[in-house]
């Protein structure tokens, strides 16, 4: 294990976590006066525990500078850890390894904020309430992916955009573009939308037949007490197929409305907040939810 400051005068440490026959490796930043809060940072996708543009690390070090200490490591399968990715639905044995050592690394702190993206952020809803000292999420574009649903996300919020777009037209005349892929997704909708429903007609309203995922991240936010902060890209697909998809579900309209529920909608932002102008917006609104009641 090695220490160091860092340009920004917070203290790093490596630590090598052991989760059952695996090894985890993690960063802590270690703020200089830590608040009993500290942050656990939920690696989605396929990326590892710096993020993309190194945004995990320099969110560390700017929450560590203002008092809160953070932990961030890489998942099993996962960067520079062992063993084999389990997938996000079953990361619990990886995050209470990772909440185990916060906890023995850093023994005045009393609650944890789980941050995650993608599906960092569905597997923080699927293991928030397994561990009483979970205080408050940040969930960012969480990932919801069903293929009935993101068939419907492709044709609103892809190809309507495309069909009035220039530079979509020369591509598909370049060969650019798949030109059966835009008339195989209609009619693969309407075949959806005509088949017969199996065993009877469902019990619940249209509105309450979104995707299994969706349905079980809201009902699970439903049950969770603490200050969530919901961060949504607008140039992004997998935030698009989540608003899609809770809005279909009954409960999440007074779930938004909940007094411990925000949404902070970035329209013009991508997946992973690559410009400085987004991050800067992610940050400071972390900063507003990990220092909040």
């Amino acid at each position: 294990m090695s220490t160091r400051l860092s340009p920004m005068d917070v203290q790093e440490s490596a630590h090598i976590l052991q989760c059952g026959k695996d090894q985890l490796v993690s960063v802590l930043h270690r703020a200089e006066n830590p608040s009993n809060r500290a942050v656990l940072i939920i690696v989605g996708g396929p990326q590892y525990r710096a993020g993309g543009h190194r945004y995990f690390v320099k969110l560390a070090r700017r929450l560590a500078q203002e008092g809160y200490s953070v932990l961030r490591f890489d998942c099993r399968g996962m960067g520079d850890s062992d063993g084999t990715h389990p997938g996000y639905e079953h990361l619990e044995k990886d995050m209470s390894t990772a909440l185990e050592a916060l906890f023995r690394l850093l023994p005045q702190t009393k609650e944890v904020g789980l941050w995650g993206l993608c599906d960092g952020a569905s597997a923080s809803v699927l293991y928030c309430h397994k561990d009483s000292r979970i205080g408050r999420l940040m969930l960012l574009n969480p990932w919801v992916r069903d293929d009935e649903a993101y068939d419907r996300v492709l044709l609103r919020h892809y190809y309507a955009k495309r069909l009035f777009d220039k530079e979509f037209w020369l591509n598909l005349l370049r060969g650019k573009v798949n030109p059966l892929h835009f008339p195989r997704l209609l009619l693969k909708l309407a075949r959806q939308k005509l088949a017969p429903v199996k065993n009877g007609p469902s019990q619940d309203s249209p509105s309450d037949q979104a995707s299994p995922m969706a349905a079980k991240l809201v009902q699970a936010l439903s049950a969770f007490k603490g200050p969530v902060q919901l961060v949504l890209s607008g140039n992004d697909l997998t935030a698009k197929e989540f608003e899609q998809e809770a809005n279909r579900i009954k409960i999440w309209r007074a779930l938004q409305n909940a007094p411990n529920f925000q949404t902070l909608a970035l329209t013009e932002a991508d997946h992973t907040f690559s410009t400085p102008e987004w991050s800067q917006a992610v940050t400071e609104k972390t900063l507003e939810w990990i220092s909040g009641p």
